[in-house]
This record gives C-alpha cells, structure tokens and sequence, in this order.
C-alpha cells in the first residue's frame, strides 16, 4: 500500500461490498507484510433519542450481531497475515473509521463500492464520500467483485503537473519499494496542450515519444527527491510511461491496459484542504473507466 504505516484499516459490512473490501485488504496487508484491521461501526445513540430508542438491550444485540460479523471475517483471513477486530461506536460509519484509523495509527482505509451501479464497476456510497472528502490517509476503493487475494502485478500512477503530482508519485514509489512491485507512470496530455510540448503529438505516441512527455511533465513539478528518482527509474527501465491524450478522460483510460491484480493511484482535488483527501471530478471520471482498485492519496500538507 502506498503508505509509511504497515497497519490497513477495512471498513467492512456483512455484504458483498464488505467481502470485496476484505479480498482488497487481504491483497495489500500481504503484500506489505502489514497488520490487517477490521471495522464495524456500531451506531452511537444521539441523547435525544434515549426516550424513543428501543433500549439497552436493542443495542447489546446489535453489537453482539456486528462483533460476531467482524469475528467471522477475522477468521476467514489465510494463515500469515495478523488480522483484528474491531466494533466501534460512531454517529457516523465514516466518523468511526476515521476514529479507529487514528487509533491503530492506520496508513489507509479501505472500502468495497456499492452494487447497483449502473457505469463502471463502482458507486460510491455515503460512507465512502465522507471519507473520499475528508480521510487523512490514502482511501482505497475496493470495485465490486474483487476476488484477487494475490500480489500486487503493478502499481499505476496518474499524475498531471499540478502540485498534487508528485504526492501522487511519492506515495507510488514508497508501494512499490514496500512491495517489490513494478511501476507505471501515467500523465494526461489534453490536446491543448499536446501542441505545446516538444515530445507528445496528435495520434498514438511511440515509447520513446511516451518517456519523454512524462519526463517533461515530471519537469513541471517540484523538482525533490521523489521526481529525481522517478526519472532515474524511467531512464533505468524500473518504470514504464504512458500518455493518455484527449480531451474525454474516460475513453483515454479506457485505452489503457489493465493487469487483474494492479492498482491506480491518484491525487486530490486543488480544492482539498492541506493534509486531506478530496476526489475530484477529474478522480471521479476515471473511476468511473477502470476495474481496478483505485488508491485517492491525500493533498500534499
């Protein structure tokens, strides 16, 4: 996972969306050798609410429903991965995850997206929005259907040459050195602005054509360690480069090649708040294109 900590928080409910988000969990806690933790959020009676609530003892069988729920969970993790549950009490099921994730010191959540929905393989529900607009950590969408318990094939990163860039590229590389896992370095170039740049041009670019493009939006960002190494890695071959152009984001993603067990990495909206996830609608379109678990890191502090 592209995170410091070796601690996953998964927010999970006893459906298939919870069983998707669990698969994912499983996924990135081997991968990283990670502790894995598991969340249920119990609701946390308003005061107000004491007079009409159907009791104590309403709310003893909940939890004892959600801890025998987690419990089951726990158990179905393989052998090797140190797993933990938790039921929490929360108004909210994102203000518990949120909780639970500053108390195990947790490097991402992850959550399963809700059936239904009509484009894509997500939709993104009331909890997964909170967090999407709100998380400290990485939040990690699990698609519906996931199955992959095995390790990571390959770790994509989209990346424009907004300053957010090279968040999105710090957290790629530090998954890719906690994994062993190859890198994709992917940059947009609309056709605005593929007129300006020495390298891109209309039509479909040759690798090299690719590598020099990305390198020059590389160039654009802040010029630290991290970009230092991600050019390092392209000119070595440790990195491969793509360039999506066009002015329809989701049929340019939709051109791309997706391995079974990769994930995508991307950044947050210019209006995230410093330190906070907040997908935009640039995320949102290529969530809306892809069948992959996709990784929403944090505005740079």
């Amino acid at each position: 996972m592209p995170v410091p900590s070796r601690r996953i928080l998964v927010g999970y409910v006893a459906t298939a969306a919870g069983r998707d988000a669990l698969n994912l969990g499983i996924t990135l806690a081997v991968d990283r050798d990670a502790e894995l933790h598991v969340a249920m959020v119990a609701p946390e009676a308003e005061p107000y609410a004491a007079a009409v609530s159907q009791g104590a003892g309403y709310e003893r069988v909940l939890r004892r429903q959600l801890q025998e729920w987690v419990d089951e969970a726990v158990a179905s993790v393989p052998e090797g991965v140190r797993v933990f549950g938790h039921v929490v009490s929360a108004h909210s099921d994102a203000e518990g995850l949120l909780a639970q994730a500053r108390e195990v010191d947790a490097g991402a959540i992850v959550i399963g997206a809700r059936g239904g929905g009509v484009l894509g393989r997500y939709r993104i529900g009331s909890v997964a929005q909170a967090l999407l607009h709100s998380s400290p950590v990485p939040v990690v969408l699990a698609p519906r259907g996931y199955e992959g318990r095995g390790p990571l094939s390959r770790i994509t990163a989209l990346f424009g040459d907004r300053p957010g860039g090279m968040q999105v590229i710090a957290e790629t590389l530090a998954a890719a050195d906690a994994t062993d896992t190859p890198v994709r370095l992917v940059t947009f170039a609309q056709a605005s602005e593929t007129g300006k740049s020495s390298a891109a041009h209309a039509g479909v670019p040759d690798e090299e054509t690719m590598k020099s493009f990305v390198l020059e939006q590389l160039d654009r960002l802040e010029n630290d360690e991290h970009g230092e190494r991600a050019r390092a890695m392209i000119s070595s071959g440790q990195a491969t480069t793509e360039v999506v152009a066009g002015e329809e984001i989701e049929k340019s993603v939709r051109r791309l090649d997706w391995e079974p067990n990769e994930v995508v990495v991307v950044g947050s909206s210019r209006l995230a708040p410093a330190g906070r996830a907040f997908m935009g609608s640039h995320a949102a379109r290529v969530l809306r294109a892809i069948s992959v678990p996709m990784v929403v890191v944090p505005a740079p502090r």
